[in-house]
């Protein structure tokens, strides 16, 4: 295979570009530039420090560090809510929203798994090292769960698709053990595509990619940005098509009410349309990266390529908090689930404050009427008795 394809590379800060014909090979974690042909033997090799990549690696160990940290919060708190909210509230267990479960899902193993071994990764500068198991267990988690997020968003273009083409037959089918099925096959799917990821990574200077083939390289090509990517989009692109073809055709929408009580209505077609180009916009930066570096285009080795490397899969990651922050905003059923979660979550001592701060008052105005009673009624008695002295 030829060299300037034997180690591709995803887009992990340690290491952003490899070699290819006369160009450089930058390690940002050893903090080392090699510069020469390196279509050659080691001793036309030269070593020399770049110091921008001094300051990127020390500004990076801090800085990167701490918005992991806040996408990890949010997002667990965020996923956790939406869980909650979907299991605790029987209205909202459609079979769209269970397809937004299985979403949340996705997200807090990333949350949970993926973001802290990246975020120690970082605080080391880029030092630590993982070994083989981990970093392919890193590697497969991450875009497995990637791939699971674009599925289910595709999978719910679909049902909505099917809902407004053939309410009637989708009333029959489209059910939360629908959702579920489904939920459970993209699962099963993607782990087994995403197998090809763990077997080809592997501890070299950092944790990265190592395929030995031109069958290893495209197959590996294929899962990141193919299959894990560019298809799920392909079949929610197509689905939402058909769906604004319907509507401009003048084709009333269907809401009947199975239709309705399965979670499919108007409001849902914002919601995903808003959550997908979400997911491009936070992860689209990042394929395209992978394809250009596969495609080895010149002028690729500067330093505005190295900080778009890092700004790229640092908007991936923080795409696992943003989508509960989006329920909130777009869908009025999961803002008042949230609302009502939020009030009974209140704690105890807030709300025995409160109900002794209503009683109070209570009996403020109580006493209130009481005395103002008596003022009247000794009122009345006086004017009576200064009657009666009065009369002859």
């Amino acid at each position: 295979m030829d060299d300037n394809r034997s180690y591709i590379q995803t887009i992990a800060p340690s290491v952003f570009l490899d070699h290819r014909d006369n160009g450089p090979l930058y390690i940002l974690g050893d903090n080392v530039s090699y510069a020469g042909n390196t279509s050659s033997s080691s001793e036309n090799f030269t070593i020399a420090v770049d110091p921008f990549f001094q300051t990127l690696k020390d500004t990076a160990s801090v800085v990167l560090p701490i918005c992991y940290v806040i996408v990890l919060l949010v997002g667990v708190l965020g996923n956790s809510l939406v869980l909650y909210v979907i299991l605790a509230n029987k209205s909202l267990r459609t079979c769209p929203n269970m397809l937004f479960l299985n979403l949340a899902v996705a997200d807090l193993l990333f949350l949970l798994f993926v973001v802290p071994l990246e975020t120690a990764v970082n605080v080391s500068q880029w030092e630590l090292q993982l070994g083989d198991g981990l970093c392919k267990m890193l590697k497969y988690t991450t875009f497995v769960t990637m791939a699971v997020s674009a599925y289910s968003l595709a999978a719910i273009c679909v049902f909505r698709c099917r809902a407004i083409v053939s309410p009637i037959r989708a009333s029959k089918y489209l059910k939360r053990r629908h959702a579920a099925c489904v939920s459970f096959l993209i699962w099963l799917l993607m782990l087994a595509s995403n197998v090809p990821v763990a077997m080809y990574h592997r501890e070299v200077a950092q944790c990265a990619p190592v395929p030995e083939t031109d069958f290893q390289f495209y197959l590996l090509l294929s899962v990141f940005s193919g299959v894990d990517f560019i298809l799920p989009l392909t079949i929610t692109a197509v689905a939402t098509a058909i769906i604004v073809y319907q509507l401009r055709q003048n084709r009333p929408v269907p809401e009947n009410k199975s239709l309705s009580s399965a979670g499919y209505n108007r409001r849902l077609i914002v919601l995903v349309v808003t959550v997908t180009a979400i997911f491009v916009v936070c992860w689209g930066p990042f394929h395209v990266i992978i394809i250009l570096k596969s495609l080895w285009l010149h002028g690729m080795a500067t330093h505005a390529w190295v900080v778009a490397s890092i700004v790229s899969l640092f908007m991936g990651y923080a795409n696992s908090c943003i989508n509960p922050i989006i329920y909130n905003f777009v869908s009025r059923e999961f803002r008042k689930a949230f609302l009502r979660t939020w009030t009974r979550c209140t704690p105890a001592r807030q709300r025995r404050n409160d109900q002794t701060l209503t009683s109070f008052k209570s009996f403020r105005t109580t006493s209130f009427n009481v005395r103002e009673q008596q003022v009247n009624i000794w009122g009345r008695t006086r004017s009576t008795t200064s009657s009666t002295k009065s009369s002859p």
